[in-house]
């Protein structure tokens, strides 16, 4: 039996990635096919999501290392692959998944196994079990004889503890061919009981033994005709209700439908035609509920339930309903009025017809599918006459509109009026960019639209922002739109320039936005020429200062060993137009000397040297040697990290170490070179769990030094341990905290946690963690008010362990949770903070204050807090020194608004601060983008050692970064884990020995998109089913939710059952019922965090009445018919198509619930695993589909 393993998707809580628009492959592994003793042939999908990939299967035994394939697949298009992989075990479990890669990433396939038979031993399999008749039923399997003579039999009884044998047949071995087939039975079993369950299973032997198959069931029909009851009726409206029944087909394939009628006498209507919606060929009763249309208000009807078999037909009892008494308003559209370029006034008329409340809007657009909707607005009881005016909408455009009218009793539609906009618009200009040539002229470029009206164009300039008093001439354009470019001349070298186009026709003057551009200088560059001290006997480092002062520009150090001639130069290095500091070492020096040096810099304008500095190289002494750092620790080794300077003479190293400082064990000696030089060893042989002291020793001709003593403790060999100390649950979400124990060996944490069902919800991971401690964990996701279960593992190289299975209660959806926190409070401006539980549903905050606590009117912007309980942030910038303020914080969610408790602050003293000398924040540059933003400090440091880092979002930090060099540098930092189009503060630090300097930036995030959506096509499945297709693409923000909305008119009052996706982008399927010979018309709807999107509108005609069987095959006369066997079925679907062609399930809600790849032209499926029902399959040769079939599973 083949059986799927699911490979769980590791996060970490504390870890994030960047977002990123290219995209790994998508794999999909599925089952192997001809699996023998030695053999199997594997088998997958690769989408390569536009990027050429390489495709490959890996296998491995279980709980043996991995094997590549030695196989390659190139693939630019999707498709499916195989590979045959030999040499294997018998009677072994061997696991394996498909794998591809391209240049975006690696991706992996869920983990698969198989499982090889043993040579010589037969196999046999029960697929199928199908009757007919009261008193027979038909045994169909596969034998496999394994290469001798084989015996195969059937046995039978109505108990499973007892079989009666049967029919008995001798099969010989196949000798022509190495590749052993699976071959077909298939035996009638009579004389039966009629109406009875009966246990089967199937059996083979030959001299290496005998094996039987698993035990299926079958009940043979009975000869009567269903049992029918009819229920109440529920739902009742003044124009619907739905009717309700149970029927049992007494194991018979049967339906039901229902009569109705305004009599008892006379039940003159009929659903007889969506009668296949209650197919139902199960034991036992069948709930079935149909819900009808197009019934009077304040009417009784008299009803009866109906159900058919081939055994005949029963009816139910006669019940009765009321609907309610009262009907949908009436509206009319009336003439607009006030029309203009871009505004009118709607009109219209309505009556209520007795409703207390009615709701009223128009719906408005450019074709008549409109596609916009004014705001609703309440009337009371009656009839009126009714104006919205709408705006901002096209000029120069025909315009379409209805009135449309809501009352509990139904929704009511006038008809299409329409008017058309004048056109009249101003011309429109950009100022695209602008580019200095020279030190007296800049070229402008802008782009244009006349908007169909004569127009001019023009540049306007001056040095001063928003004067323009220098312009060129108007030039004219004609009515059309273009790019136009000017150069203005005459200008003044290095200064900024403000430059703006400008446009103007008869209906208005109008300007691109403001570019400053500044002409290039004639200034020679600047340089300072740094102090240094000799960093040994034979090389230096030398240190200056460069300006290009807006000019390329490039530098050398001159030096030598007189002041009045500098004969050695270093290489040329170019450093750009602007300011740098610069260091560059010069090797191969004579110990114990004086040399001189000067730092030189040329550009356009000439060149210049800086005064001349010196330096006196150290003489030559014993080497220097110092442990830096001590990893890769495990129970018996550590790499050691040194650093040793020879002084100008070649040396060598080793390492005492011992578990005392008597330090009795030394390693064998290493050369290094005779200037700095880092070298790393492996310290090996050690015992775990012990304490060890390591000092190096160098030597070179001068003599022998020992370095610093270090030590170390080996790891132990022992599992990890792990305790869960909390579970908080939410609508969506549960946190697991806890304690592990790594007992210093690399260990990864993770939580299991399942729903009712045993189906993996969701599972999070803490990678490689050595340090003991605390953990937190979130699985998202979940759905409000279930039980989930969960364990927490712990494992390392030693072990793994886990806690007993436990579960909690996700909570139902509620408002959100806030409190106000204790703000950090400066002179000018404040940082408020609050505690936010969404309560499981996605949630929005802002912040609000004032100086009066009756009247708090500013905000600190709108942004998204999640759905969980985090701590949050908000600026409050230009405050007044020494003055009070008071400020709340709003969460809104989708269940409604809380605000906290009002709190206080009061500002500090505006106190100037004093100039930092040694330390200084030069500028802060963000780039952000959704999720993530890049930071980019320049910054300066004047001491041997100093420290960066920065706080962020909500409590976050990174990591501090230190540097020894000294002078202005640019550092960059990632702030990841953003939310998108919010507002976000950061604090960048930079620290030394003689202070500490801050500096606070604030950046908004990159907004997400709407999804992109499109619906594909209609498709009529049979005579009363619909298949809705559309695509979408949710531009960064899933999970997604999307439905077709559906109707025989334009108003898409009916929609299909919502879905769920948690894929970036999908082709989506639904289905749904229809009547015969009407027009249909739909669209694809898909939501994100962001908004809506609805799709273009596809519509389809039914075809006329025509009623069919269940095994009726709806193929396209060009496309290649399929079949599908027994029909219907039990377990195991026999499926002929041609090798490759991919098979997909799909179930009546349109949801694809299996996918199965063609290995030979006739294909046994196991489908064991699907509730009983109806299905559609569709069969794909790559991309084309081929056709399709409905069947039905008992």
């Amino acid at each position: 039996m083949k059986t799927k393993k699911m490979i769980m998707t590791w996060l970490a809580i504390i870890s994030c990635s960047l977002t990123s628009y290219a995209q790994a492959p998508y794999v999909d592994t599925y089952d192997a096919t001809r699996v023998f003793g030695n053999s199997a042939v594997l088998n997958g999908y690769v989408n390569p999501n536009g990027s050429a990939c390489e495709s490959y299967f890996i296998y491995w035994q279980s709980g043996s290392s991995k094997v590549d394939t030695s196989q390659r697949y190139t693939k630019s298009n999707s498709g499916t692959i195989s590979q045959t992989i030999t040499n294997l075990n018998e009677q072994t479990s061997y696991e394996y998944m498909v794998v591809a890669k391209n240049s975006n990433g690696v991706s992996y396939g869920s983990v698969y196994y198989l499982y090889t038979p043993p040579t010589g031993l037969p196999s046999v399999d029960l697929w199928g079990l199908w009757t007919n008749d009261t008193n027979q039923f038909q045994v169909n399997g596969y034998f496999f004889a394994n290469g001798l003579i084989t015996t195969t039999w059937y046995e039978y009884d109505i108990t499973p503890d007892s079989f009666r044998s049967a029919t008995k047949k001798i099969i010989q071995p196949e000798t022509q061919s190495k590749n052993y087939n699976m071959s077909s039975m298939q035996e009638e079993v009579k004389n039966l009981k009629e109406y009875k369950k009966y246990y089967v299973r199937l059996a083979a032997k030959n001299d290496s033994g005998t094996v039987y198959s698993s035990v299926g069931t079958i009940i043979t029909q009975s000869g009567k005709p269903p049992v029918v009851i009819t229920d109440s009726a529920t739902n009742l409206s003044n124009s619907t209700a739905m009717l309700n029944c149970r029927f049992d087909g007494l194991a018979n394939c049967a339906y039901s439908y229902y009569e109705y009628g305004q009599s008892p006498k006379s039940l003159n209507k009929s659903t007889y035609d969506s009668y296949f919606q209650s197919w139902n060929c199960q034991y036992g009763m069948f709930n079935y509920s149909k819900e009808i249309y197009g019934l009077s208000p304040n009417t009784t009807y008299y009803y009866r339930a109906v159900s058919e078999s081939n055994r005949g037909k029963s009816y139910g009892e006669i019940l009765s309903f009321k609907t309610e008494g009262s009907y949908a308003p009436e509206v009319l559209t009336l003439q607009a009025s006030n029309i203009s370029y871009t505004s009118a006034d709607l009109w219209g008329y309505y009556n209520s017809n007795g409703a207390e409340s009615t709701e009223i809007s128009f719906q408005h657009g450019t074709s008549i599918y409109l596609g916009l909707e004014t705001s609703p607005v309440s009337y009371q009881k009656g009839t009126d006459t009714v104006k919205v005016s709408i705006k901002d909408i096209e000029s120069g455009a025909k315009h379409y509109y209805r009135l449309k009218a809501k009352t509990k009793f139904g929704i009511s539609y006038g008809s299409l009026v329409e008017f058309t906009t004048d056109f009249n618009f101003p011309p429109t200009t950009n100022t695209d960019s602008a580019i200095a040539s020279s030190t007296t002229q800049i070229n402008v470029f802008a782009k244009f639209d006349a908007n169909r009206t004569d127009t001019k164009t023009w540049f306007e300039y001056d040095t001063l922002v928003n004067k323009y008093s220098m312009s060129t001439s108007k030039s004219s354009q004609g009515k059309s739109a273009g790019n136009i470019s000017e150069t203005l001349s005459g200008l003044l070298p290095n200064h900024t320039y403000f430059i703006r186009s400008g446009a103007e026709n008869v209906f208005g003057i109008v300007y691109g936005k403001t570019i400053a551009v500044t002409t290039l200088n004639n200034q020679q560059p600047l340089v300072v020429t740094d102090s240094i001290d000799a960093i040994s006997s034979t090389y230096a480092i030398l240190a200056g200062f460069v300006d290009g002062k807006k000019s390329d520009t490039k530098f050398v150090f001159e030096w030598g060993t007189s002041s009045q001639t500098l004969t050695n130069q270093t290489p040329e290095i170019k450093t750009g137009k602007g300011s740098s500091y610069q260091l560059v070492p010069i090797y191969g020096l004579d110990q114990y000397t004086t040399y001189y040096y000067r730092i030189k810099a040329t550009n356009e304008w000439g060149v210049t040297k800086g005064q001349v500095y010196k330096f006196r190289t150290l003489p030559n002494k014993e080497a220097v040697v110092k442990i830096l750092k001590i990893d890769s620790i495990t129970p018996n080794s550590a790499k050691i990290t040194v650093v040793i300077d020879g002084r100008g003479t070649i040396s060598d190293f080793a390492l005492n170490y011992g578990n005392d400082l008597n330090l009795r064990e030394q390693t064998d000696f290493f050369t290094a070179k005779k200037v700095l030089d880092t070298l790393t060893v492996l310290l090996s042989g050690l015992n775990p769990d012990s304490r060890y002291y390591l000092a190096p020793i160098s030597r070179n001709s001068f003599g022998e030094i020992q370095g610093n003593v270090k030590e170390l403790t080996t790891l132990n060999n022992k599992p990890p341990t792990i305790k869960l100390e909390t579970v908080c649950a939410t609508a969506t979400t549960i946190v697991f905290d806890g304690y592990y124990n790594s007992n210093k060996t690399k260990t990864n944490v993770w939580v299991v946690c399942k729903d009712k069902n045993g189906f993996t919800i969701k599972t999070t991971i803490l990678d490689d963690k050595i340090d003991s401690g605390p953990f937190s964990i979130l699985a998202n996701d979940l759905d409000a008010n279930t039980w989930y279960y969960y364990q927490a593992y712990a494992q390392n190289s030693f072990g793994i362990v886990m806690t007993t299975t436990d579960s909690v209660l996700t909570l139902g959806n509620q408002k959100p949770i806030v409190k106000t926190l204790t703000p950090i409070v400066h002179d000018t401006y404040a940082i408020l903070f609050a505690e936010v539980d969404g309560q499981g549903t996605n949630t929005n905050i802002e912040f609000v204050y004032g100086t009066d606590p009756s009247e708090l009117y500013k905000i600190t912007g709108k942004f998204n807090s999640g759905s969980y309980k985090k701590t949050v942030q908000g600026i409050m910038y230009g405050l007044k020194p020494n003055t009070t303020y008071f400020f709340y914080v709003s969460a809104e969610n989708t269940w409604g608004i809380e605000k906290s408790e009002i709190m206080s602050f009061r500002t500090l003293d505006f106190t100037p601060q004093k100039e930092k000398v040694f330390l200084k924040i030069l500028s802060i540059e963000v780039t952000a983008d959704i999720h993530y933003a890049v930071l980019k400090a320049s910054i300066s440091s004047k001491d041997e050692l100093a420290s960066y880092w920065t706080t962020y979002g909500d409590g976050q930090k990174s990591s501090v970064e230190m540097f020894y060099d000294s002078g202005i540098r640019i550092v960059t930092i990632v702030l990841t884990n953003l939310w998108a189009n919010s507002t976000q503060s950061c604090l960048f630090y930079l620290q030394n020995v003689n202070g500490k300097d801050s500096m606070l930036v604030e950046f908004k995030t990159k907004n997400n998109q709407t999804p992109n959506v499109k619906t594909l096509k209609i498709t009529q499945v049979d005579d009363s089913t619909l298949l809705f297709e559309g695509k979408y693409n949710a531009n960064g923000s899933a999970p997604i939710r999307y439905y077709f909305e559906y109707s025989t008119d334009l108003s898409f009052s009916k929609r299909s059952p919502i879905y769920f996706s948690k894929n970036d982008s999908d082709v989506v399927y639904s289905m749904v019922s229809c009547n015969y010979g009407e027009t249909y018309y739909t669209r694809l709807v898909c939501e994100n965090e962001i908004g809506i999107t609805q799709g273009n509108i596809l519509s389809l005609k039914t075809k006329e009445k025509d009623v069919t069987g269940i095994n009726d095959v709806s193929i396209n006369p060009d496309q290649v018919a399929i079949k599908a066997y027994p029909n219907p079925f039990l377990e195991q679907l026999t499926v002929e198509s041609k090798e490759g062609d991919l098979v997909v399930f799909i179930n009546i809600q349109g949801v694809v619930v299996h996918k199965t790849l063609i290995q030979n032209d006739v294909e046994q499926i196991n489908l064991d695993h699907l509730p009983a029902g109806v299905y559609f399959i569709q069969i794909y040769k790559g991309s084309q589909f081929i056709g399709n079939q409905k069947i039905v599973k008992q």
